[in-house]
């Protein structure tokens, strides 16, 4: 990125948004207005990372068995689907509207457990 300056430069009042002084505000709106999308991306892209994950995992063969069938691997993969759909899902979708009917048994032990 680079850093646009403009110095000395005017303005004609026709041609101001709002009033002088105020931009600061409309950017906190617009950013406001923008963040649940952000966080809508960022959900997307995780969530299609563990996808892949658990693709992968379904396929590949480790030991003669597949590596899905590997305790600890099921434990990461629970865990990655936990870290998704328990603070990214209530904290993203929730502002926005969409509502999810309950928490996944799994990820509902994972969350109770996890707590101090």
């Amino acid at each position: 990125l680079c850093e646009v300056t403009f110095d000395r430069t005017e303005v004609p009042l026709n041609h101001l948004i709002g009033s002088p002084g105020d931009a600061g505000k409309y950017m906190t709106i617009v950013w406001n207005a923008n963040r649940p999308l952000i966080g809508l991306m960022a959900l997307g892209v995780a969530r299609r990372a563990y996808d892949i994950a658990l693709a992968h995992v379904a396929d590949r063969k480790q030991f003669g068995a597949p590596l899905a069938a590997k305790q600890l691997v099921q434990q990461d993969l629970s865990d990655m689907d936990a870290g998704i759909s328990l603070p990214c899902e209530s904290s993203v979708l929730a502002p926005v509207g969409v509502k999810k009917a309950g928490m996944p048994a799994p990820a509902a032990r994972i969350r109770s457990a996890s707590v101090p």
